[in-house]
């Protein structure tokens, strides 16, 4: 799978649609540093004998990188200007290393703006996650532009995001305008004391 530049936009997914297959080698240096990297230093993340010890038969991935896993496989095929709105997941096998997380997903729903994809991530136990992640994809192409309108908000995100990025500058405005206000005024040249 290739992380692609262009945006899906909503008119362009139908309900059926598959998303590319993202197969992830489950090495135990990704196992351990996406452990540490989210700050989960739980000995079965990353100690193999104290994992045993616990009646795994390895280490294996935490939860919080299945979840990273699962935003990347969504937005990696829906563009950058995909909105996660809701990701619920459900954990099963686990993800030891040696074996490989084999990531397929469709879109099984679509209404109002909003795309939900049914996602699944399997390994040689079974299904190590399954659940669905719920996105907004920019509205339709004006017609003879290649991106929407910057006029017209694509949808509500958009909007408000718009919204707060004018208030932020009127903001910002009125403070500058303020502070020259407070200055002390200074003496021009020659000016008599």
């Amino acid at each position: 799978m290739t992380t692609s530049l262009r945006s899906l936009r909503y008119d362009d997914v139908r309900v059926g649609d598959e998303l590319p297959v993202l197969e992830v080698p489950l090495t135990r240096s990704l196992i351990v540093a996406t452990a540490i990297a989210s700050r989960d230093y739980q000995d079965v993340h990353h100690d193999p004998a104290l994992a045993e010890a616990k009646g795994s038969p390895d280490i294996f991935m935490n939860i919080l990188t299945t979840n990273g896993f699962v935003g990347r496989y969504v937005t990696e095929w829906a563009g950058p200007d995909a909105v996660v709105r809701a990701v619920k997941i459900r954990l099963g096998a686990p993800n030891h290393p040696g074996d490989t997380m084999r990531l397929t997903g469709a879109v099984t729903a679509k209404a109002e703006g909003r795309v939900e994809v049914g996602i699944r991530g399997a390994n040689a136990l079974g299904d190590h996650v399954t659940g669905t992640v719920s996105l907004e994809l920019p509205g339709p192409v004006v017609p003879g532009r290649s991106e929407p309108d910057e006029q017209q908000p694509t949808s509500k995100h958009e909007s408000k995001r718009k919204s707060k990025k004018q208030s932020k500058q009127k903001s910002k405005q009125k403070s500058k305008k303020q502070s020259k206000q407070n200055e002390p005024k200074q003496a021009t040249k020659g000016a008599r004391r």
